[in-house]
């Protein structure tokens, strides 16, 4: 009989130790905002997106026989900008993008930027036939191979954590296997990365194009009519 309550005050603390540690948990991942855009976003992302392609053109070859106090100085470094709003509108309308996304399961995606160098991406992705809220954060930096490397400092599925350190890891092991691509994209050194506002702002050199794999045609982002 003397066992009895001391088998109920082990019931009892594991019963508390499992309550408070459902309340410590973190509170579940909000879905990713969804944008829908407008006609003027569109033409405005666009318009933004031609003038980073413009940028990253290089400058003309001097013509043969021109002596070197004549030939261009060396290149200098090039500043491309992008905003939030131009990512989420390229994700959100972007024919290429959106099957990109949806050939991996993710349904939704939207990127959120903010000082010094931080980039959330929350999205709904499809996890064994049911959709799951992800949300990661961390920090972009300049890689020599990749061009930039995504470090992750928090990672969430849903109500439960995931370590950091294995995202960082998946996350390099794609950018290794799509780094032609990556580079067809974004031909460029990045020699610094950070975040103004919610302005993407990179610099680097150009890279040599003859040795970088052109990227397939872009579609323009899709858009829907704007709400009155």
């Amino acid at each position: 009989m003397k066992r009895k309550p001391v088998l109920l005050t082990l019931l009892v603390v594991l019963l508390v130790a499992a309550a408070l540690a459902l309340l410590r948990r973190p509170p579940p991942v909000p879905p990713p905002v969804v944008l829908r855009p407008t006609h003027r976003q569109a033409a405005q992302a666009q318009r933004h997106l031609d003038a980073l392609q413009r940028q990253l053109q290089p400058d003309p070859a001097p013509p043969p026989g021109t002596p070197p106090s004549l030939r261009p100085a060396p290149p200098k470094p090039r500043t491309l900008r992008l905003t939030e709003e131009d990512l989420n509108v390229t994700l959100a309308g972007n024919k290429g993008a959106r099957r990109m996304l949806a050939a991996r399961g993710v349904k939704a995606v939207q990127v959120i930027l903010s000082e010094p160098d931080h980039l959330t991406l929350r999205a709904t992705v499809l996890v064994k036939g049911r959709p799951q809220n992800i949300q990661l954060d961390g920090a972009l930096s300049p890689d020599p191979k990749l061009g930039l490397r995504y470090t992750a400092t928090r990672a969430q599925v849903g109500r439960f954590p995931l370590p950091p350190a294995a995202v960082t890891a998946q996350a390099d092991a794609l950018a290794a296997r799509f780094a032609g691509q990556m580079r067809g994209h974004l031909p460029l050194t990045v020699q610094s990365v950070r975040v103004q506002g919610k302005t993407l702002i990179l610099t680097g050199l150009l890279v040599n194009r003859a040795r970088v794999k052109p990227p397939a045609p872009a579609s323009p982002p899709r858009v829907s009519p704007a709400r009155r």
